[in-house]
This record gives structure tokens, C-alpha cells and sequence, in this order.
């Protein structure tokens, strides 16, 4: 028993190291206000805890169910695909369906472990990874002025610390120690203000979403704090507005679409998913498994003359899945989704409802298939011992 213990807490603090290197894994070159630049030198360092998680995976002590079924068939369809149409290139890191069965096999096991640990770990680390954002992958001193962080991108970074704000609410809820909870509250405020100024509208309304779920679950826990956190956040609100009145003025424009580049972000977006359906229209035998994962940008003059029009990638992760991998896929992904959502209904976890729906909202504009941290998010959610994370009310 105690070893099986040991393996969950190897297996968890993997994860977890795995998703924090991710924050600076791309963004190993930064540069400073004078002009020199920066050498975080992470790069690849991401794969060693990966490797460690699978590895610890086979020692855990796991029940396989329906969900556990679909992901072996969902791997399966992405060999098939790829079998079909095979992925362009010779470096096998940077195959899509590497990364894509790396995600599945890495962290799927997520499901099996205590989740409370995972959002523990996550709390502890959380302050070195928000706060380093102040200094060097964000627009407030080093990088540029929305693209400065996750993968280069403030979309990817808002999901990111979306995810990051939900676990250390729930530590906040649920664990004790003044100096943890100081903690887990101030990573909470840090991470707010870096999805605000990097004006990722997804990333922007996935944050309310969840802010939403989080004070009604905050209500029905403690009305006094709540209101409270009101209170406080009325009274500070002019303050903050005159402050970051720019960001404010910046991010209504973004969603008013006034700048060229939000309105050519916007159309792209459409552009992309109007391509999907042409394509599948003119090519109905691509249906059943796609034109294989990876394969988008490199078939983009093959598949033009079938309505592909749009010249960059698909922002969007469900349409995107289904042009590389096929119908079957992206049903076997959206299973995922709704096995989720009805054990969190189930349990009436308003909380994790909420972080679903902000997860599923910025995926619907992002090119999220091999996006790791939405994979931990989905296996978080889908996790088999939810109940562990259930905010009760006193």
C-alpha cells in the first residue's frame, strides 16, 4: 500500500513538473528592455518528467471503464489516420501524432489518482510560474506586448493559468496551513492581471466563466467571504480601472474588433472551419479518419481545389481534429467531454463545471489537438475519485 502511495505522489509530481516546464519551454529566448536577450535554456527538459509519468503509470493501481475503452480506440484511429496519410517530415518529436499519443499516454492515468494531490502540487509550484511571468515572458517588463508568454502565445497562456487559478482554489478550499493559503491567493491574484493583459479574448471569457462558477461556489461555502470579496472588489474597481485603463480600452477593442488584426484574426478563425466543410463536402471518403494528424498546413495547395481556402492552420480544436483525424476521432474526443460533464453534474461540482466550459470555450479558437495542459485539464475532469475535489457547503 505505502509503495503504491509513493508511485501516485512520483506519478502526480510529474505531471506536474511537466505542465510547469511548459510555461518556458518555448519560451527559451527572451529578450530584455536593453535589448539583450534572455537564455531560460528548458527546451526539451519537458519530456524527462513525461517519461517518468508514463513509466510511474504502470504501477499505479487502476479499474478501466468505458472512458479507458474510447482513448484506446481514439489512439488507434490517430495510428490509423496516420498510417493513411503519413506525417510530413523526419523528426518524430514533431510529428503531430507523437505528441498526440504522448498526451493520451502520459496523462491519462490523471483519472486514476487522487486529484486533490494534483491540485496540492500544483498550488505549492503555482508562485514559480506566475510570477516569473512578471519578469520574463510578459508584456509588464521583458517580450512583447501580447505575445510574450506560453508557446509564444497569450491564448495558450490563458488557458494555461485558467487551469492553474481553479487548482489552487480548490487547495485554498480544501487544505489548511495560513502560509499555503497566502499562497494559493496570491498566485490567484498573479495570474488574473496575465490574462487580462495579454487580451486573449477566449482566454478572457473562459476567466469569467470561471470566476462566475468559482463566488457561486464561494456562496454556498461561506456567504460572509463572499460578500466580502464583493465588497472588495466593488471599492477597488475605480482603482483598477484608472490604473489599467489602456488594458481595459485595449481588450473592449479586441472584442469590438476594431483593430485590422483582431477582425483578420476573426475571419481567419471562420475561414478555417468554412474550409473543413468544404473539403469534407467535395471529399467524403476523407470523412471517416481525415487527411491525417499533422497535415493541414503541408496539404494545403492539394486540398485548395476542394475548398480549402484558408491559409494557416484551423483555430479550432474540434474542427481541426476532424479534418486530420476523421469523424470517428472527434466523437471519441467530444466523449470525453460529456463523460465529464455528467460525473460533474452528477456530483453537482459547479466549480469544475465551470472549468470545463472555460477549457472547452478557448479551445473552440485555438489549435489545441496536442495542447498538453488542455489534455491534464480533460483527465482532471474525467477523473474517477472527483468527489475528493467537491467544495461542500458548511
Amino acid at each position: 500500500m505505502k509503495s503504491k502511495l509513493n508511485v501516485e505522489h512520483i506519478y502526480v509530481l510529474s505531471v506536474v513538473s511537466a505542465f510547469a516546464l511548459l510555461f518556458f519551454a518555448n519560451a527559451d529566448q527572451q529578450k530584455a528592455p536593453d535589448g539583450t536577450v534572455v537564455q531560460l535554456g528548458i527546451g526539451k527538459l519537458f519530456y524527462v518528467p513525461c517519461a517518468v509519468a508514463f513509466i510511474a503509470s504502470f504501477f499505479l493501481s487502476k479499474t478501466r471503464d468505458k472512458l479507458d475503452k474510447k482513448l484506446i480506440w481514439l489512439m488507434g484511429v490517430a495510428i490509423i489516420t496516420s498510417i493513411i496519410h503519413p506525417p510530413y517530415g523526419t523528426n518524430i518529436l514533431s510529428w503531430t501524432l507523437t505528441r498526440f499519443l504522448f498526451a493520451i499516454l502520459c496523462f491519462k492515468d490523471i483519472r486514476n489518482i487522487n486529484p486533490l494531490l494534483l491540485a496540492r502540487y500544483t498550488a505549492i509550484i503555482s508562485p514559480l510560474i506566475i510570477f516569473p511571468h512578471y519578469i520574463l515572458t510578459n508584456p509588464f517588463g521583458y517580450g512583447d506586448w501580447r505575445y510574450g508568454g506560453f508557446y509564444g502565445d497569450a491564448n495558450f497562456l490563458a488557458l494555461a493559468l485558467n487551469l492553474v487559478i481553479a487548482l489552487c482554489y480548490i487547495s485554498l478550499m480544501k487544505c489548511d496551513g495560513i502560509i499555503f493559503k497566502c499562497l494559493c491567493i496570491l498566485s490567484i491574484l498573479g495570474a488574473i492581471p496575465l490574462i487580462m493583459v495579454g487580451m486573449s479574448r477566449g482566454g478572457i471569457l473562459g476567466l469569467l466563466v470561471l470566476l462566475f462558477f468559482m463566488l457561486r461556489t464561494l456562496r454556498r461555502y461561506n456567504k460572509r467571504i463572499f460578500y466580502c470579496v464583493l465588497i472588495v472588489g466593488f471599492l477597488s474597481m475605480g482603482s483598477f480601472t484608472t490604473k489599467f485603463g489602456g488594458i481595459i480600452e485595449g481588450i473592449e477593442y479586441r472584442f469590438l474588433g476594431k483593430l485590422s488584426s483582431d477582425a483578420n484574426g476573426a475571419r481567419a478563425r471562420i475561414e478555417g472551419i468554412e474550409s473543413v466543410c468544404n473539403v469534407m463536402v467535395n471529399c467524403p471518403y476523407l470523412i471517416p479518419v481525415g487527411i491525417g494528424l499533422g497535415n493541414t498546413v503541408p496539404t494545403i495547395n492539394e486540398y485548395k481545389y476542394y475548398g480549402y481556402y484558408c491559409r494557416f492552420a484551423i483555430h479550432n480544436t474540434y474542427f481541426s481534429l476532424f479534418y486530420e483525424a476523421g469523424l470517428i476521432a472527434i466523437l471519441l474526443y467530444l466523449y470525453i467531454y460529456i463523460y465529464a460533464f455528467k460525473t460533474l453534474k452528477k456530483g453537482r461540482n459547479y466549480l469544475l463545471i465551470g472549468l470545463l466550459l472555460s477549457g472547452a470555450l478557448s479551445l473552440f479558437t485555438l489549435p489545441g489537438t496536442t495542447f498538453m495542459p488542455g489534455w491534464i485539464m480533460l483527465f482532471l475532469l474525467s477523473n474517477k475519485k472527483n468527489s475528493e475535489l467537491f467544495i461542500i457547503d458548511k
